[in-house]
């Protein structure tokens, strides 16, 4: 036989973003797997082989039969899911496919999941929610156990697919996006008048300014004159000068004042 005759072709999964439930439930690939364990002349024995093989497969041929075990669970009858069938050589019970995919999850340790296995285990889960809802006592206690061996990621998959619940204590600003909130300026606070020693001295430094501000207006004045009215004197080479008149300054003045009112 020739080699690519050997080899089945790998048919790609259905797209995890993209494809809904029913396009996963429709599968062909997973329709095959539920349909040849239903033509299956002996469905238990079939169980006790892949329960028997878990335990010494490597994790790549684990997760294949995952998807295997998996696709039962997910799309046969609720009923036929979880009973525990009998084999037809051996008269005693054995695991139903619910168990059995439990089992294998537990082996699976830190094995990546494959696509096809992540597509399965998401229809695993949302049969599992409707088990929880509906079923309760002594026919839920398997699926129970099949929950909690359950990757967490699938359920952080299917949490993730419902829209977020806002908080009713929200105000509208923090439930704008952050452009649209309006920036508000903070307006600094009101001066009010100083009241007091501090009022005092205040009123004193402005007081000595305008007093400084004005003497110094009368300086410039008294400059301007004196410097204008300057009188001239006639040498003998007919040549005119300007001599300034030897009026005291303001500081002479101050000086004169403060020197005569201490005399008295």
């Amino acid at each position: 036989m020739p080699l690519e005759q050997r080899w089945r072709p790998v048919v790609a999964p259905p797209s995890i973003e993209a494809a809904t439930v029913e396009d996963w439930k429709s599968h062909p690939r997973l329709q095959k797997h539920v349909q040849r364990f239903l033509d299956s002349p002996d469905p238990g024995k079939v169980l006790s082989r892949y329960a028997a093989q878990a335990q010494n497969l490597n994790p790549e041929k684990l997760l294949r039969i995952a998807v295997h075990v998996g696709a039962w669970v997910a799309l046969l009858p609720l009923e036929q899911a979880a009973a525990a069938l009998s084999s037809e050589e051996e008269d005693v019970s054995q695991p139903s496919p619910v168990q059995v995919l439990a089992e294998i999850l537990r082996l699976r340790g830190r094995a990546k999941i494959s696509d096809w296995l992540q597509g399965v285990l998401h229809l695993v889960a949302l049969r599992l929610q409707h088990v929880r809802r509906e079923m309760h006592g002594q026919g839920a206690r398997p699926w129970m156990e099949l929950r909690r061996s359950m990757p967490k990621i699938i359920w952080r998959e299917l949490r993730s697919q419902l829209p977020g619940i806002p908080a009713c204590c929200e105000s509208k600003e923090q439930q704008q996006p952050a452009d649209q909130v309006p920036f508000k300026r903070k307006t600094p606070p009101e001066q009010t008048e100083p009241d007091g020693p501090r009022a005092a001295a205040e009123a004193e430094s402005d007081m000595l300014l305008q007093c400084l501000c004005l003497a110094s207006e009368v300086l410039l004045a008294s400059e301007k004159t004196s410097t204008s009215s300057a009188p001239r004197r006639l040498f003998a080479d007919s040549t005119v000068t300007e001599r300034p008149s030897p009026t005291p300054t303001w500081r002479n003045e101050l000086f004169t004042l403060t020197a005569w009112k201490n005399s008295w």
